[in-house]
């Protein structure tokens, strides 16, 4: 059976407002085996994020990029996993 792993960023609960990147494990898990999955998700959002900038318009790209810059969101990152040091698979 697989798992459901959750990535991105997080409001909290409606009664708590906290910003801030998402954690989302069923069950207890190592710190190694979080790392590992928070690698394969990078992995697949990287695919995903490079099949998307080889297939749309480069001007569709640009508004996007455009308005990434001018929220200034973060970079791909993780809970476990800090931007631009995701371990080479």
């Amino acid at each position: 059976m697989g798992t459901m792993n959750q990535a991105g960023l997080n409001m909290g609960p409606r009664h708590a407002r906290v910003f801030g990147r998402a954690v989302s494990y069923t069950k207890k898990l190592t710190k190694e085996r979080m790392v590992e999955h928070d690698n394969d998700i990078i992995g697949a959002s990287s695919l995903i994020w490079s099949i998307a900038q080889a297939v749309l318009p480069k001007d569709v790209m640009q508004v996007i990029y455009d308005i990434l810059s001018a929220e200034g969101l973060p970079t791909l990152q993780t809970r476990n996993i800090a931007p631009a040091s995701a371990e080479p698979g």
